[in-house]
């Protein structure tokens, strides 16, 4: 009778130690991989919970804690990136196939992230045509940017204000009192240069999260997200 029973006890235990040890870390790990590869970062740590642990296994992650001191979201360098995520279900699949850490609904998910000033210049040198930033500074009243620019064959200095603003995950840079060779240019002109230039949608992430808020911080934009 005692041999049967310590097999059991022995089963039950492997059992346990394979539910609360080894499919967390498995499932971290694998998740860590592949968000460091998309993300352009060797910082980023992923973390894995559940109750049972087994639990993971059909998607059903009881939290998800995510942290990077550097880590690029789509185009955008961040830094200080943590997101919280509960009762998230992970698309298990595509995760064991090695195609991507992917949440696919959440019932709670805090994100947020900063994005500096050198960070917002190498990001408006990428999406802002015919305009080559030269140095950008972000105050808590607004985005201070000297640039240059090529219009109509002329190159010209370029000095301008803005705001980094935000429509649903959008994220956007609005110009304003714009100044060409130190003779300023009326709004609604520099809306007709500029316009509303999209600097990146976070859709793209694959993340059920909406971009709440953009924060003006000195030397850094405070971007926050949530589900």
């Amino acid at each position: 009778m005692k041999k049967p029973s310590v097999g059991i006890v022995a089963i039950i235990a492997i059992l346990a130690i394979f539910s609360e040890f080894v499919v967390p870390m498995v499932m971290s790990s694998a998740a860590q991989s592949q968000m460091r590869k998309v993300t352009k970062s060797d910082n980023l740590t992923v973390s894995l919970k559940s109750f049972p642990g087994l639990l993971m296994l059909t998607g059903l992650v009881n939290n998800v804690e995510i942290k990077a001191k550097e880590a690029y979201l789509g185009d955008v360098r961040s830094n200080d990136i943590e997101m919280q995520g509960k009762h998230v279900r992970v698309n298990v699949e595509r995760l064991f196939r090695g195609n991507g850490f992917r949440i696919d609904a959440a019932e709670r998910i805090d994100f947020k992230g900063d994005v500096t000033a050198k960070a917002l210049e190498e990001l408006i040198n990428t999406k802002v045509k015919n305009v080559e930033a030269e140095s950008v500074e972000v105050t808590p009243e607004n985005v201070k940017v000297k640039a240059k620019a090529t219009l109509l064959g002329k190159d010209l200095k370029i000095d301008f204000e803005g705001n980094i603003l935000h429509d649903g995950n959008k994220l956007f840079l609005r110009a304003k009192n714009v100044s060409v060779k130190g003779v300023s240019v009326r709004d609604r002109i520099a809306t007709r240069i500029f316009g509303d230039v999209v600097l990146y949608d976070f859709d793209r992430l694959k993340f059920p999260v909406r971009l709440q808020s953009v924060e003006h911080q000195a030397g850094k934009m405070h971007l926050t997200f949530t589900n």
